[in-house]
């Protein structure tokens, strides 16, 4: 899905949380998404993402299309102007073998997810 260009109608706050979604984005759209955070938080703003893990550079297909390259989701934060503070192993699930949709009755619940945390400089 694509996102336009969009405001979150504040300013200045401490912190963002965004839980398995940016999957459903477009470049596009995750790009306007990480810009409409960091124009809302206050300098030293904590950004949390959320999301299904995609192996690094796995090609597309139906199969994942709802799942995230963490190294991509890194580099798309950073060039938004945030700064990686750490990640968390909290939601990593090593039985999840990242080769099937999370919409899957076998996987809904159980998928593996990484957690990182970014800061506004």
């Amino acid at each position: 899905m694509n996102v336009p260009e969009f405001s979150l109608g504040v300013k200045k706050v401490d912190l963002v949380l965004t839980f398995r979604n940016l999957h459903n984005l477009t470049p596009e759209g995750r790009r306007n998404m990480n810009k409409a955070v960091f124009d809302t938080l206050k300098k030293g703003g904590l950004y949390g993402v959320v999301d299904h893990t995609r192996r690094h550079m796995q090609e597309d297909s139906t199969e994942i299309w709802r799942r995230l390259d963490p190294v991509l989701a890194i580099q798309e934060v950073q060039a938004a102007g945030f700064q990686l503070v750490d990640h968390s192993s909290l939601h990593y699930r090593a039985d999840d073998e990242l080769r099937y949709e999370v919409g899957r009755k076998s996987v809904t619940g159980n998928t593996d997810r990484f957690t990182l945390l970014f800061v506004k400089p």
